[in-house]
């Protein structure tokens, strides 16, 4: 996907299957600060089960005045303590939140390595009961990317919860989070920062990878279609409302999501001033690929 010139993408996480890649020789925990505050440690391009396989997600931090907030932790507890030394080479505020985007191993596993920090450990809703269930298959497959003796305290799960949107503030610095409908997994989670208009996305947007997928095909096309537009933090209510006027499988349903939608759309472009139809294709996917009828511009 191409980012609008006004705003940063930054694709955390990378979670699928890496074909034609050979393991990649050790290297030194890197860094970048592609906006002002906002650093960035890209992740290995590596498969799921070759060594080294615990440093594949894309993991940072965003400083503020008054705290520092930590965007997923990595694959290990080992990776999740080198994420925060590099945060203390950086800034000696405290970490407030670790944010994770989704339930997927390489984002969740270095949590344990802040719980030193006492920080809130933030996610969506519906990552405790992911959390909780993944619990077992962690501990069975991923033993090694624990402290030993590996157990269910190193899993830790999230105490403040997004239903639809939360906003955190670092000191000088609001932090947008955005919990999104089904689509890379059952519980996908954005953080935009409008300092440096940089959105974080998660593993809703993967480059150089083939993805993984939990959650649903459609729902995850309509979200890359919101992420396509130039704001997709603004536009994201006028996309749940067209998801849920559009949500039902007659005709009919149909035709009335495309009134609406065509309605809406015109709107939002008389509001924002801006040409954002690709949010159109949030709303019902389902009626072009059965009538084959183009939304109203």
């Amino acid at each position: 996907m191409g980012a609008a010139e006004s705003r940063r993408v930054i694709a955390i996480g990378l979670l699928g299957c890496s074909i034609g890649l050979a393991a990649a020789a050790p290297r030194d925990f890197n860094l970048s600060e592609p906006a002002a505050g906002v650093y960035v440690h890209s992740g290995r391009q590596l498969p799921l089960d070759a060594p080294g396989h615990e440093d594949i997600a894309n993991t940072g931090f965003i400083v503020g005045d008054k705290c520092v907030a930590v965007i997923d932790t990595g694959g290990s507890v080992a990776i999740g303590r080198e994420l925060r030394d590099a945060i203390r080479k950086h800034t000696t505020l405290p970490i407030c939140y670790v944010i994770n985007t989704h339930v997927h191993v390489d984002h969740v596993l270095g949590n344990a390595a802040f719980k030193t920090e006492h920080p809130q450990f933030v996610g969506n809703a519906a990552l405790p009961d992911a959390m909780a269930r993944s619990t077992d298959f962690f501990l069975e497959k991923y033993a090694g990317d624990l402290d030993p003796p590996p157990g269910a305290d190193q899993i830790v799960s999230p105490d403040l919860l997004v239903k639809d949107e939360l906003t955190l503030d670092l000191g000088a610095r609001i932090l947008q989070l955005h919990a999104w409908p089904k689509a890379h997994t059952d519980f996908d989670l954005t953080v935009y920062d409008p300092k440096t208009a940089t959105l974080w996305s998660g593993d809703l947007l993967f480059r150089q990878r083939l993805p993984a997928l939990d959650g649903s095909l459609e729902g995850w096309l309509a979200a890359l279609d919101v992420l396509a537009c130039d704001d997709p933090h603004s536009d994201r209510r006028l996309a749940r409302r067209l998801r849920k006027a559009g949500r039902r499988d007659d005709d009919s349903g149909c035709s009335a999501g495309r009134k609406f939608c065509g309605k809406e759309a015109r709107r939002a472009r008389r509001e924002r001033d801006a040409d954002c139809k690709s949010v159109l294709q949030v709303v019902v996917p389902w009626c072009w690929r059965a009538h084959r009828t183009p939304m109203a511009n």
